[in-house]
């Protein structure tokens, strides 16, 4: 009799193992957009009966041509890059936020940069066109203190690759992002020139984006992603130690090597999340950051004009 209750529910379980929606999200190797990694771990989307399949990129508007173009199907990303390609006419939504931007700009000790003025012919290494740090440094920063492109040689790679730069004389300076800022000045004898923060105090950096067909065809999904995103960004909060091992295990599982020796990923990630702050919902506020990258891009020739912030940003399922 026990033999053929379990035939019994053996099938059942296997429809309900089926019946799980796979989802592709992709993500930026850097810490602001890292909770899908967070909620994976914990079971969030397991929980809201999803199959989720994480990605990587190297920055984001290389993740965002595979979401444009169908390969994923949502993606946690700078919201910059989103816009991007929204106000060119791709099928790509905000649905939530994730973090801040927290950038810093570190240079060499032997460049002779000690703060952003200094910065003029030299070579600065930052993420591709259209992502948040290219937007903030040369929409913001560069400006401020009369300096342009032509002025400063800026210089655009990835996320993991910004660090290597510096430590082969690439380039004199480098606009990076968690945990990359904190491995850099954990290896390479540096300064920091500015912290970005400074002129950019918005909690809108990173976000959760989906494709318009899965946000019109299926709603419920997008409710179930933003529900796991919701819960990781509590887990981060209350759990900031348990967050810094997951992610260690993620970016750095061997640890960093410095010349004092390896200092361990969890001691790196929990030092380096403590300049990061995650939420998940979209206030009136981070609209208004978003009406600021809008302009900053059309300025910079990223958009040739500006489309409504509502046309972008989906509020409906974080209120």
């Amino acid at each position: 009799m026990m033999i053929k209750k379990l035939l019994f529910l053996l099938p059942l379980a296997l429809v309900g193992a089926a019946e799980a929606e796979k989802v592709r999200i992709g993500y930026v190797q850097v810490l602001p957009t890292s909770l899908s990694l967070i909620a994976r771990e914990q079971g969030y989307y397991k929980e809201q009966g999803l199959d989720v399949e994480l990605v990587p990129f190297g920055s984001g508007p290389v993740l965002m041509q595979a979401l444009a173009s169908g390969k994923l199907d949502a993606a946690q990303v700078g919201f910059a890059p989103v816009y991007v390609w929204a106000a060119r006419g791709a099928p790509v939504r905000v649905i939530g936020k994730a973090a801040n931007a927290d950038l810093s700009i570190l240079a060499r000790n032997d460049s002779g940069i000690k703060g952003p003025a200094d910065l003029k012919g030299k070579r600065v290494g930052v993420l591709p066109s259209g992502s948040v740090p290219e937007t903030l440094f040369s929409g913001l920063v560069l400006p401020k203190f009369g300096l342009d492109d032509k002025s400063v040689t800026v210089v655009n790679s990835e996320a993991p690759n910004l660090v290597g730069g510096l430590a082969t004389n690439r380039f004199d300076a480098a606009v990076l992002l968690e945990p990359w800022t904190t491995i850099a000045q954990l290896q390479l004898p540096l300064r920091e020139a500015y912290n970005i923060n400074t002129v950019w105090k918005s909690s809108l950096g990173a976000v959760l984006a989906a494709r318009a067909e899965l946000i019109n065809k299926q709603p419920e999904t997008v409710k179930k992603l933003v529900a796991a995103q919701a819960k990781a960004v509590s887990f981060v909060k209350q759990q900031p130690g348990e967050a810094a091992k997951i992610l260690a295990r993620e970016f750095f599982p061997n640890g960093i090597k410095t010349e004092k020796g390896t200092i361990p990923g969890e001691q790196v990630v929990q030092s380096a999340l403590k300049g990061l702050s995650f939420d998940s919902k979209i206030t009136g506020a981070d609209l208004e950051s978003a009406e600021e990258y809008a302009q900053l891009l059309q300025q910079l020739g990223n958009v040739q004009k500006t489309v409504p912030i509502n046309r972008v940003v989906h509020q409906r399922f974080t209120r």
